[in-house]
């Protein structure tokens, strides 16, 4: 059945996506290549790993060190923080579990801990950072006299609100030690590599992660003033907002100068490699240029509207080869309602949704929406793959799909027609990736 086969090729294709953006294979391609200067005599190496993909990151480094011999002993520490789903123990290295996405106890522990090493690094030391999406939560360190709790309450605000990925991040880098470039201002004078998968538009140092080495995104001032714009402010933890007020004059820290920043593995990589395999598998394949942001209404609206392009296109030049289109990136969702899901599924339902209403799109066709992590939101799944007869199966299902999304639903409207996209935890994380076959 041609429809099964649309499903299936969707998953395959996404999945060699992901094989683009493996950790352990990046950060060692990348230190091959880099061939960074290793400590002299007496020097040592700090080995750290933050985020989704730190163990497939961290393997791949310990390798690169292995090839170049260095001794067990120059290896001053193998410390690792990764959420739960992504953890196992790795030998002689120091690991911890935290929370995601909102930070917890194992947060602060292992921010704590990382800081306290950063502090044992000295002139003569190399820091070898490894840096992937989620570290935002990972590491907690507030300043102050706030508390985890505050982070926490911060982090589900943010989660709930409408801000872009950056403007997030410029809010949390002001109540941490760690965050906008902490990190690495301890370690000083040491010499730091930072190794990075991006998760973030345009690639930005200082968004991934918060930034933990490399420059603040923004003034105290600013981040106040973005605060009220969004209409947050008054929700924003009490002690969050008299930390602001305090610090309002203060200039932004200085960025730090003793790192350098490589980028080992990105979104636009992972949708190369997806479209890649599409091509290859026959397919007349389109990248849709630019990173997929903003409401996720307004983007279900732009990509079916360009599906529907597409297909007309494709159908007036009587091309018997199907056709298929890719893209990634992050978008964000406004939540009113008590429902569960994520971004990915909430796209997924609202295409198919538009896809009934408008009625011109050419059946069979599906729809691919999914975090490179395996993880949508609060969920066991990564995304949602929807298809013509999606509502259908909704309404065989007991379900009304328009009643579901009015409640940030996705989830229930999605398990009801089979359409929830579940994998496993991949181990990497480069944000999301959409993909439409026909």
């Amino acid at each position: 059945m041609i429809q099964e086969k649309l499903r299936q090729d969707a998953k395959d294709f996404f999945h060699a996506g992901l094989q683009a953006v493996q950790p352990r294979a990046a950060v060692l391609k990348a230190l091959r290549q880099r061939q960074p200067s290793l400590p002299e005599t007496g020097g040592r190496i700090f080995l750290t790993a933050v985020g989704k993909a730190a163990r497939g990151m961290l393997a791949g480094a310990l390798e690169y060190l292995r090839e170049r011999e260095v001794r067990s002993s120059d290896v001053a520490s193998r410390f690792f923080v990764v959420d739960s789903g992504n953890y196992a123990r790795m030998d002689k290295c120091e690991g911890y579990i935290a929370g995601h996405p909102l930070p917890d106890v194992g947060s602060l522990r292992a921010g704590q801990r990382l800081m306290q090493l950063m502090r044992q690094a000295g002139a003569e030391d190399l820091v070898l950072m490894l840096i992937s999406g989620g570290g935002s939560a990972m590491l907690a360190c507030p300043v102050g006299n706030l508390t985890t709790h505050d982070e926490i309450d911060l982090t589900q605000l943010l989660l709930t609100s409408p801000l872009a990925i950056d403007e997030s991040n410029l809010l949390r880098q002001q109540f941490s030690r760690i965050k906008g470039g902490g990190l690495a201002r301890q370690a000083a004078p040491a010499r730091m590599l930072t190794l990075l998968l991006s998760d973030v538009p345009g690639d930005d140092i200082r968004t991934i992660a918060s930034g933990p080495t490399a420059a603040l995104l923004g003034t105290t001032a600013e981040a106040m003033e973005l605060a009220r714009a969004k209409g947050i402010w008054e929700r924003l933890p009490q002690g969050m907002r008299e930390h602001l007020q305090a610090h309002k004059d203060d200039p932004a820290a200085p960025a730090p100068q003793n790192v350098e920043h490589v980028l080992v593995g990105s979104n636009g990589m992972m949708v190369s490699a997806t479209a890649a395999a599409a091509r290859a598998a026959g397919y007349e394949t389109n990248v849709m240029d630019g990173w997929m942001s903003g409401d996720v209404g307004a983007l279900a609206e732009r990509l079916l509207g360009y599906a529907r392009r597409r297909t007309h296109r494709h159908n007036c030049a009587a091309d018997s080869s199907p056709m298929a289109f890719c893209c990634g990136g992050e978008t964000v969702v406004e939540v009113s309602g008590s429902g569960k899901g994520g971004r990915n599924q909430e796209l997924a339902l609202r295409f198919a949704l538009g896809a009934a209403t408008q009625g011109d799109l050419s059946a069979p066709w599906v729809f691919l929406s999914a975090g490179s992590d395996g993880r949508d939101g609060p969920t066991d799944a990564a995304g949602g793959l929807v298809d013509g007869g999606s509502l259908e199966r909704m309404k065989a299902g007991g379900v009304v799909a328009r009643d579901l999304l009015a409640n940030n639903d996705s989830y229930r409207a999605l398990d009801a027609s089979g359409d929830l996209l579940r994998i496993s935890a991949t181990g990497t994380n480069v944000a999301d990736v959409q993909i439409f076959l026909n």
